[in-house]
């Protein structure tokens, strides 16, 4: 009795193999054997790690190295939700070299209304895009007091100018009336 008929189990392994590669072709096949770009209806799911990830080693690769990594993620963010979050990572990280907080905002805004992603990368984009957007608020006003501060400065600047010059036009009077004082004290004698 053999308990492995090896011609039906390679015929077998064959079907299973053949059905498993069938399973991983894109249901929207055009007529001329290509394969149309599929849009996916259901969520995608991020590998939260390699975000995670992602986020503590982009900052830490050298300008050249982010600018690559950069090109990688501009080339797959399209039909990919998840490259289209890291890209606004990559914009939106305070310690990138290529922060550029505009950017960062449009894509976030972007990922928000687009429900390719799943609940939890959403949520991590609202959450990084009202973050973006606060630091921004922030950054601004920061602008603005500091002009406020270098003009009140500036007017500090000036009046001391001021005090200084009526200072000398004191001591320069004083000095007159020490001299007149003197030449009268001289002329009584």
């Amino acid at each position: 009795m053999n308990l492995f008929n090896l011609p039906g189990l390679f015929c077998l392994t064959a079907i299973l193999l053949a059905l498993a590669g069938c399973a991983q072709l894109p249901q929207n096949a055009s007529k001329n054997g290509g394969s149309a770009p599929v849009t996916d209806a259901h969520p995608a799911r991020s590998d939260f790690r390699s975000i995670l990830a992602f986020s503590q080693d982009f900052p830490k690769l050298s300008l050249e190295a982010q600018r690559k990594e950069l090109t990688r993620l501009n080339l797959t963010a399209a039909y990919n939700a998840p490259s289209k979050l890291m890209l606004a990572m990559a914009y939106g990280l305070p310690n990138s070299q290529l922060r550029d907080a505009f950017k960062a905002q449009t894509l976030l805004d972007e990922i928000t209304v687009d429900k390719r992603l799943d609940v939890e990368s959403l949520t991590l984009a609202a959450i990084m895009r009202d973050y973006i957007s606060e630091t921004s608020k922030s950054a601004q006003k920061t602008r603005e007091e500091q002009k406020r501060a270098d003009a009140s400065q500036q007017q500090l600047d000036e009046l001391q100018k001021k005090l200084d010059e009526l200072q000398k036009k004191l001591d320069d009077l004083k000095n007159i009336e020490r001299t007149m004082v003197d030449r009268d004290q001289g002329v009584k004698k």
